[in-house]
């Protein structure tokens, strides 16, 4: 047995893949993507991500990001299904963003996969650059910058009910 690293090739039966590290939940962890899917654990959820416990906020931004840079049509395999709660969450954040409406009424339990193109399109925590969801963030002290408009919604998210 050897400990898995960023760009490590996994195969499972027939199908061959490779490792992304995404560091932020917890130190080692990683998505692996499949043909057309990622396997995100505990880092990204539908329409959410996981709870900073072992990196940082830039740790967990920047590895958001590299699955976010994923081809939109990537199906998102994720550890929890949280989806429901987390669109309630995203709405908050952006109140006039249709498409987290459109996908709220739409969701079916359970709600994975989802794909690339959809988080990108309605979860808050891979749009720490659209104006909406930064003034959000500075409304609760970011400063704007992506990294502390991600931090400002994750906090706020952590003691979101």
């Amino acid at each position: 047995t050897r400990a898995l690293e960023d760009g490590d090739e996994v195969a499972l039966g027939a199908l061959r893949g490779r490792c992304i590290h995404n560091p932020g939940h917890t130190l080692g962890a990683i998505s692996y993507v499949i043909e057309d899917c990622v396997f995100t654990g505990d880092t990204m959820f539908g329409g959410g991500c996981g709870r900073v416990f072992e990196g940082d906020a830039a740790m967990m931004h920047a590895s958001l990001m590299r699955l976010a840079a994923l081809p939109p049509e990537t199906r998102v395999f994720f550890g929890h299904e949280y989806t429901a709660s987390n669109l309630r969450f995203a709405a908050a954040v952006e109140p006039d963003n249709a498409q987290v409406a459109t996908r709220a009424k739409a969701l079916a339990t359970p709600s994975t996969p989802s794909t690339i193109g959809d988080e990108r399109a309605t979860n808050p925590f891979l749009r720490s650059a659209e104006p909406a969801v930064i003034e959000a963030a500075r409304a609760r002290g970011a400063a704007g910058d992506p990294v502390s408009v991600f931090a400002a919604v994750r906090g706020w998210k952590d003691n979101f009910k």
